[in-house]
């Protein structure tokens, strides 16, 4: 068993060792747990405007490469591998948005989309 001190620094040297691999997670960041071994991380910023579709915004759907990284109703910051990466945006009763983004560690990606709805029939 670990006395106090011994549990401290071997707490501290797995956050070094997570925030030197690029692997933590801070918060309001979202990594995917397949992220950390997949390299160095890079930053997306989205910035989102929801239509309101039902009298109330709906939330943004974010897909990156294919993969759920969340749900945003305004501006959301995901950590994802650097290199190309494909950015989708879903918001319901509207159209998609799609873009290919260059992620790299040095620059933050800022994305800005506003939906509009469908138009009534």
């Amino acid at each position: 068993m670990l006395n106090p001190k011994s549990s401290l620094f071997v707490l501290v040297a797995l956050l070094a060792l997570a925030l030197v691999s690029g692997c933590a997670v801070v918060v309001g960041n979202r990594v995917p747990p397949s992220a950390c071994s997949q390299g160095p991380l890079g930053t997306i910023m989205v910035y989102a405007t929801p239509a309101s579709v039902t009298g109330h915004d709906e939330p943004v759907s974010v897909y990156i490469d294919g993969k759920f990284y969340g749900h945003t109703e305004g501006e959301s910051e995901f950590k994802v591998p650097t290199g190309d990466r494909v950015l989708l945006l879903e918001c319901p009763g509207c159209e998609s948005y799609s873009a290919t983004v260059h992620v790299t560690t040095a620059n933050t990606v800022a994305i800005e989309h506003k939906f509009s709805r469908f138009p009534s029939l």
